[in-house]
Formats: structure tokens, C-alpha cells, sequence
């Protein structure tokens, strides 16, 4: 069976705070229950959350929507962030093919993207491929639906493609996407 794993990494270092945490989660409460809506995507659509810092924690286990709840995320007195490592503990607990799409988002604020900029990821993610044959960086909370990259998914049973899922995004200036 076709599925979309959702993995969604938090920076969870000391720039994050309750509210950061109350953004995000009702945020993908939002997301769920616009996919709640959608009878064929609670066949396929997966989500796991790992917050990391000095550690990495996996809070929720790839999991479908239906079953998903959003766990407590304690917030660390850390600046220190191991992207890399935090990569490859995610290729560890993959549980998919390369037939799946893999959605891969971490949510992270300025000061903590611009931590990451300073190592190389682009090379650590492109470690994510052995998830799926599509992998996405998505940099950006509220400007990007995961409802909207399941509509393309659902449709490309019937033909659609990636690029053209890509051009859609970027004619809703959506271009925070980076393909992987």
C-alpha cells in the first residue's frame, strides 16, 4: 500500500518557547483535521515527531493521523543542535521503501535555521533519499499545507507528477520548498 510519512523535526533548543510549541501544535492540528476531511488520506498519511538539541528525542513514532496525539514537548536550555546526527537517527527508524514520498520539516526560527545553515545540510539530507524517492525541506510553518502535497499525492495515481506538484507551490508563492 502507498503511504506519506510525515516527519517533523523541532529544534528544540533555547530560542523555543510554550507559545513556539502551542504554534506548532495547533498548527498540525489544523493540518489533521484537514486531512480528517479526506477519507483517502486516512489510508495513507503517517506522522512522526523528533525534537532535538544535545539529544534526540522521538516523541511520537511514524503513526497514522487517526491515532496521532500531539505529545508534551519540553523546551531545553541548550543552543547546541545535531542536525546531522538527528538525520541519521531518522534514516535508522525509517520504515518505508523508496516507492514512498517522504515529507521531512523541521520547524526551527531564524536564529536556529542560520545554525544549521553553518553545516551542511543539503548533505545530510540527502542521506533522507533511503526514506523515499521525494523528500522536501519545507522552511516555512504557515505557508505550506501538508493537505495541499496529499491533493498532488492522491492525484498522482492518475498521472500527475512531482514537478508538477513543485510548479503549483510556486505559482502560489510557496517557493520556501527546496526539493531534496
Amino acid at each position: 500500500m502507498r503511504r506519506l510519512p510525515i516527519y517533523i523535526l523541532i529544534a528544540n533548543s533555547n530560542e523555543l518557547n510554550e507559545q513556539s510549541i502551542d504554534s506548532i501544535r495547533i498548527w498540525i492540528q489544523n493540518e489533521i483535521s484537514k486531512f480528517l476531511k479526506n477519507p483517502f488520506t486516512l489510508e495513507f498519511v503517517e506522522i512522526c515527531i523528533i525534537s532535538f538539541n544535545h539529544e534526540i528525542n522521538l516523541h511520537v513514532p511514524l503513526t497514522n493521523i487517526i491515532d496521532f496525539e500531539f505529545p508534551k514537548i519540553n523546551i531545553y536550555n541548550s543552543s547546541e543542535l545535531n542536525f546531522k546526527e538527528t538525520i541519521s537517527y531518522l534514516n535508522k527508524k525509517i520504515e518505508g521503501n523508496n516507492k514512498d514520498i517522504g515529507i521531512v520539516y523541521w520547524i526551527v526560527n531564524e536564529i536556529v535555521f542560520n545554525k544549521l545553515l553553518e553545516t551542511n545540510i543539503r548533505e545530510a539530507l540527502l542521506k533522507l533519499k533511503s526514506i523515499g524517492s521525494i523528500v522536501l525541506q519545507i522552511n516555512d510553518l504557515m505557508n505550506f499545507s501538508f493537505s495541499d502535497f496529499c491533493q498532488w499525492h492522491a492525484s498522482s495515481f492518475v498521472g500527475d507528477t512531482f514537478h508538477n506538484f513543485i510548479e503549483d507551490m510556486y505559482k502560489k508563492n510557496l517557493n520556501n520548498i527546496i526539493a531534496v
